[in-house]
């Protein structure tokens, strides 16, 4: 309906006049003739963005148009004549500009407008935007704060948007069938890393971002720019709110707590900072897995970020992050029933052991960003992530394979007839697994006035050194036969001949270092569409 309203007033800036009450509304008049003259230009945000649907109207007349999907107008006015145009957009302050025209010229005009925020009386900040993004998803960050889950992860409420999850308790997620590493995520440009060595969703813990501090969420499952990298899955944008006053929040209930707070350090607001500290247990919900025991599954982490904002050309930026997951398991038993209505069968686990998971990473990050002119801005940023994850696996276990009794009339209904065979396993690892990640980036955006341009580039080097070590095994025993594929085991830590006759084995010790350099160009050009 947007292109209807365009058309109309363009026809009626240009073609003839308009005379009489229509509806009870009169319509001024404005005759258009050969000493008229011509206003052409872009409409643009405090980011140099274009800006969709922007009212232009002359106050003396009340004739008009609003700009197309690039921000771009088109407005013929009378000549030699005192006018006033007046520009407004939902969010931002109106703009006026005094005109006086010769016959005949063409006026070019690049009109940049301020956000405008309204306080009431009782200190509610009130703030009005519009989506102007394309091909991606702009998704409310209070709908990330209320949608119930007990994980309490941010990345559940991308399933409303083509994104899977395997389970609840897991940050993960799939998209078009992709990989759970062919997504990307990126924390106010930083890109974050996931732990490498999860088995399970109950032992990633929290998700790196924190709910209570996100201003404005992107999602894309697919055919996003080139800025955001060479993944093919999907993009995860997220960026923090800027502090404009003092607050905070504090949720707690029996899975855990969760704090954000955010202020100004000076009166002037150049300087703000934020926090979050969470912390996270699932005791209460893993104990109703299939395998009973002792679960200890903790997760906690805390979080910083600092602005300093001297003056609308430079803003310095910096992010902190540190988090770590502890899973303790010892398990007892488990029982499970599975097979047909007729033939019913019953397994029965008996577990001696624990396992023993702990995974810790930092974040940390920093940029500068500086706008030579309201069209340009150039960002130069430096991250670096580290990770270092652990796991002690020892657990024997015995099992029993039970025949059910499957006959509805039989007073023995359910229970176990016999037993159908026996066995045992054991399941041994001690893996490590460290990382770390440096990257130094450089981008930089530049929007043409009045042209149709809007160029993006960057540049970006990064290090990666990973330390793998894993020793894991499994045996799995029948009637004391050690069932096949039989593998040799060398004894761990020891210098002695003997070797253990196991069905799976998994060694390796090596380190990695390697040096990645990308870069990018890409120009959003805007058809003509006059």
């Amino acid at each position: 309906m947007r292109v209807s309203v365009t058309f109309l007033a363009i026809v009626l800036a240009h073609v003839g006049l308009i005379q009489g009450t229509v509806l009870g509304k009169s319509f001024a008049t404005e005759r258009i003739e050969s000493d008229s003259a011509s206003i052409k230009g872009v409409v643009v945000d405090e980011n140099a963005r274009p800006l969709s649907g922007a009212s232009l109207m002359l106050t003396t007349s009340g004739f008009g148009t609003i700009t197309d999907d690039r921000g771009r107008f088109v407005l013929r006015v009378p000549a030699q004549r005192d006018l006033v145009l007046e520009i407004r957009y939902l969010g931002y302050r109106t703009e006026r500009r005094n005109l006086l025209l010769r016959p005949g010229e063409l006026l070019p005009m690049r009109i940049q407008m301020e956000p405008t925020v309204i306080t009431v009386q009782q200190g509610v900040t009130v703030e009005a935007d519009r989506d102007r993004s394309m091909g991606v998803a702009k998704i409310d960050p209070l709908v990330s704060r209320r949608v119930a889950n007990p994980s309490g992860n941010f990345e559940t409420v991308l399933q409303a948007f083509g994104a899977r999850s395997q389970q609840e308790f897991s940050s993960q997620f799939q998209v078009r069938g992709g990989n759970y590493d062919e997504n990307m995520t990126y924390l106010n440009g930083i890109e974050l890393y996931r732990p490498v060595l999860m088995r399970s969703g109950q032992q990633e813990g929290l998700s790196l971002i924190h709910p209570d501090l996100v201003e404005h969420i992107h999602f894309s499952a697919g055919g996003f720019d080139a800025r955001y990298g060479d993944k093919m899955s999907s993009v995860l944008d997220v960026t923090y709110r800027q502090p404009r006053y003092a607050s905070g929040s504090v949720q707690t209930g029996l899975t855990g707590f969760s704090v954000a707070s955010e202020g100004l350090v000076d009166k002037e607001g150049k300087w703000s900072w934020q926090g979050g500290l969470r912390y996270r247990t699932l005791n209460s919900l893993v104990q109703s897995m299939d395998t009973r025991g002792e679960y200890r599954p903790t997760a906690s982490d805390m979080q910083m970020m600092l602005r300093y904002q001297p003056n609308a050309r430079w803003q310095w930026n910096w992010l902190s992050h540190a988090g770590q997951n502890v899973l303790g398991v010892i398990p007892s038993n488990r029982e499970t029933v599975f097979g047909t209505v007729k033939e019913a069968l019953q397994l029965r686990v008996y577990f001696d052991g624990q396992e023993a998971m702990k995974f810790r990473n930092a974040t940390h990050g920093t940029s500068l960003i500086f706008k030579p002119h309201s069209r340009m801005t150039l960002t130069q940023s430096a991250s670096l992530y580290w990770s270092d994850e652990r796991e002690r696996i020892d657990v024997e276990s015995a099992w029993l394979l039970n025949q059910l009794d499957a006959n509805l009339g039989s007073d023995n209904f359910g229970n176990v007839l016999f037993t159908r065979g026996i066995g045992a396993f054991q399941q041994y690892a001690r893996n490590a697994l460290n990382i770390s990640v440096l990257a130094v980036e450089h981008r930089g955006q530049w929007q043409s006035g009045t042209g149709p341009h809007f160029v993006q580039w960057g540049l970006r080097a990064q290090r990666e050194r990973i330390h793998e070590y894993l020793w894991e095994y499994t045996m799995v025993d029948s009637l004391g036969f050690s069932i096949a594929p039989v593998l040799q085991v060398p004894p761990l830590g020891s210098g002695a001949d003997t070797a253990v006759q196991v069905y799976q084995f998994l060694h390796a010790d090596q380190a990695i270092s390697s040096q990645r350099y990308s870069g990018f160009v890409q120009d959003q050009i805007a058809l003509d569409q006059e």
